[in-house]
């Protein structure tokens, strides 16, 4: 019994001290909960007075907010806080990106590329100002150059070529049979004509500039000089040619499409033919020789066992040297082959349609 009862003594002294250990660290942990809450919520209300008295008069006039940027807008004063001013959209055409003003530029102003595409497919008109972008990229995209509407030059005049924005386009044209080869320029629309009375016309002409000029390109292999297209700026060191624009000739097109009396319908009658189109290009280094490599764009391939995937390039395309040949190049020579031959050659019409030859964006 004796025994029973101190057992009974003890328990009840445990139970007893940990109810008022509990009861102790309960109202500590309580009492610090308030300190820090007292402490943190006067330290917040103290510091958002601050803020607030330092946001009152912040400025009295429109010069109080300029952060003498002009890319991000012209900043404003309303009502004595600062408002952020409308950025330049220098990507609205395309990928751009906005310099400030210099020597040349009272304003900031924006470098970027056209976007073709975006062109073609909104029917836009690009005004090229201050606010939307300058066509500092473009070395040459034959506009510079008269034409009467609906015509061509063929270098019937024996210049030996022209010239385009800081490009050279060679030349070869041979009187006594009225034969060129090399690069023409036309402004010609008819994108429904088949045949060789129609070469002067892209595919996809008018889609991009309804009034403006682009060059065609007739590659012989019996010419004494390929295709060039060569650089003759002093700058052309710091301004390589990195890209063009593209598309097959009406002539070349039809051709391939439906074939002609000298060519073959690409794909065949029963379109499993694995026919193909191919323009290959080689860069022009600044000391005049060629790169050791080449790129090939197919402007025609019906290579695919899926005939679904084959086609005939009918829209103005880019093509990236830069990426295509990995190093810089103030000249581009050109040739053309084709899985249809003959006797005598190629019987694919050997032209293309060239545009918008470009560099890097402006530094």
């Amino acid at each position: 019994m004796k025994k029973s009862m101190f057992v009974r003594v003890v328990m009840l002294l445990l139970v007893s001290l940990a109810f008022t250990g509990m009861t102790a660290c309960s109202f500590e942990e309580d009492s610090g909960g308030e300190g820090e809450g007292e402490g943190e919520g006067e330290g917040e209300g103290e510091g958002e007075s601050e803020g607030e008295g330092e946001g009152e008069g912040e400025c009295e006039e429109d010069s109080d907010c300029d952060d003498e940027l002009g890319c991000n807008g012209v900043e404003t004063c309303l009502e004595g806080q600062c408002v952020e001013g409308k950025a330049l959209e220098c990507e609205k055409y395309g990928d751009g990106y906005c310099l400030e003003a210099d020597e040349d530029h009272p304003e900031a102003y924006c470098f970027c590329f056209i976007d073709f595409e975006y062109l073609i497919s909104t029917g836009e008109d690009v005004v090229i100002d201050e606010s939307s972008c300058y066509p500092r990229n473009i070395l040459a995209n034959m506009d510079d150059l008269e034409l009467d509407e609906e015509s061509y030059w063929n270098g019937s005049d024996a210049s030996g070529g022209f010239e385009s924005g800081s490009l050279h386009f060679n030349n070869n044209y041979n009187s006594e049979y009225s034969s060129w080869d090399g690069f023409a320029y036309s402004n010609m629309t008819d994108t429904e004509t088949a045949g060789y009375g129609n070469q002067y016309s892209a595919i996809s002409a008018g889609e991009i500039n309804p009034e403006g000029n682009y060059a065609v390109v007739f590659y012989s292999t019996w010419a004494s000089n390929p295709p060039q297209v060569v650089s003759f700026s002093e700058d052309a060191e710091i301004n390589p040619i990195v890209g063009f624009w593209i598309t097959n000739t009406a002539y070349a097109y039809y051709s391939m499409l439906e074939g002609d009396d000298y060519s073959k319908k690409f794909g065949g009658e029963d379109g499993t033919d694995q026919d193909w189109f191919l323009l290959t290009i080689t860069g022009i280094k600044l000391d005049g020789t060629p790169t050791e490599k080449s790129m090939e764009f197919y402007l025609a391939d019906f290579r695919s066992d899926n005939s679904e995937e084959d086609y005939i390039i009918d829209e103005w395309t880019l093509v990236n040297v830069a990426d295509g040949l990995e190093e810089d190049v103030i000249g581009l020579q050109f040739s053309l082959s084709s899985s249809d031959n003959g006797e005598y050659g190629m019987n694919t019409p050997a032209y293309f349609a060239v545009d918008a030859i470009m560099t890097y964006m402006g530094e």
